[in-house]
């Protein structure tokens, strides 16, 4: 009886068998013609043939158009460029670099890999370390914001520093909102800036409106106990004392426009006489409070001096506010007075000190200071 062979199905008479005396013609006719010459090493026409003994590629090998599948890898030989320029839609490792590139259908080879990560190049993105050290630019969708942050360092990423030229900041808008904003404001570097310098912010914004002071250092501080903006416009009375501010006082000039006349210095040609002399406008202003007034006189030893605070305003004219005297301890005497009521300066008024000298002087006789202390 004949038999079947596993591998190729051929079909084998079995030698001196009477069954098989009148079947040998078609068993072999069958068995060359099926078997042995349809044999592709195919499921039932044979043994698969080993890749490590039975085949040997030695030309470019073709897969009909077809896809390759289920391959665990594809190891590529590094090889010169110019060993592969002929082909198209092919990638290759470059033996010159080591990097993987494609070759476009053009012909042109566009470089994939960039040492140990992606050619982010060819995208126009982030150049630089950016990828070699693993940075991260991030965008967080629930607050429209954009991250730049540095490599991961004690398990975790700082931020990361961020140099450019002019900064223009747009209106906020969520992304559901219509319209996009064309007005913009321009950070900018002068064009003309003679050294780099830093700007440090506020540690922590003022309890009030206040003056921003910057350092010679660049750092900005709100100066609040001394100087607190209240208006739109910063004028002079926007600028606060830390304590008593004092400041000299004309003793010459016109005062025309106070209501008393005009001012002469004092300077003494003759004796035997007695004078009584108004200064200048004490320089205070609207909200100040006069807290203290001083004076220098030039004469003799032992003799009086009168001295008054005076207001003058439209209402009420010429007014003493306050009177007191001192006496010269030498040839230069000075005089320091504590009011004994504060006075807070009202709109519409002039301030003055008076100095009245004793009826009889010495020919050296002069007033040659004045001061006034205020609180603001």
């Amino acid at each position: 009886m004949s038999t079947v062979t596993p591998n190729m199905n051929l079909t084998i008479p079995v030698d001196h068998s009477p069954a098989d005396n009148d079947v040998w013609g078609a068993l072999i006719s069958t068995t060359l013609g099926t078997g042995i010459d349809q044999h592709d090493h195919s499921t039932g026409k044979g043994v698969k043939v080993p890749v490590a003994t039975g085949i040997n590629f030695n030309a470019d090998f073709s897969v009909a158009s077809h896809v390759l599948k289920d391959a665990l890898a594809y190891d590529m030989t590094p090889v010169l460029p110019s060993a592969v320029s002929s082909l198209r839609s092919a990638i290759y490792t470059s033996s010159s670099d080591s990097n993987l590139y494609f070759i476009n259908p053009g012909g042109t080879p566009v470089q994939i890999t960039a040492g140990n990560t992606i050619n982010i190049a060819i995208a126009g993105a982030i150049g630089g370390d950016y990828g070699s050290v693993g940075a991260l630019l991030s965008f967080i969708d629930a607050s429209d914001t954009y991250i730049f942050q540095q490599q991961v360092g004690s398990a975790v990423r700082q931020y990361g520093k961020v140099a450019h030229a002019d900064l223009d900041l747009y209106e906020y808008k969520a992304q559901s909102a219509a319209g996009v904003p064309v007005n913009r404001v321009r950070l900018k570097s002068p064009a003309a800036l003679a050294a780099s310098y830093d700007l440090t912010w506020l540690t922590a914004l003022p309890a009030s409106t206040s003056v921003v002071q910057v350092s010679s250092t660049g750092q900005f501080t709100a100066d609040q106990a001394n100087a607190v903006v209240t208006t739109n416009t910063l004028t002079a009375s926007d600028l606060k004392h830390s304590g008593t501010w004092r400041a000299s006082v004309p003793l010459a000039g016109s005062n025309t426009s106070s209501g008393i006349g005009a001012i002469t210095a004092v300077s003494a040609t003759a004796s035997g006489n007695a004078w009584s002399l108004v200064t200048g406008q004490i320089p205070v202003i609207v909200g100040d409070t006069l807290t203290e007034i001083n004076a220098g006189i030039t004469g003799v030893s032992g003799q009086t001096y009168t001295f008054d605070l005076i207001k003058v305003n439209t209402s009420a004219g010429l007014v003493v506010m306050e009177t007191w005297t001192d006496v010269m301890t030498g040839a230069y005497h000075t005089t320091t007075r504590t009011l004994v009521t504060p006075r807070v300066i009202a709109a519409a008024e002039h301030w003055h000190i008076r100095c009245t000298a004793p009826a009889s002087f010495g020919s050296t006789d002069t007033w040659w200071q004045a001061y006034a202390g205020w609180t603001r």
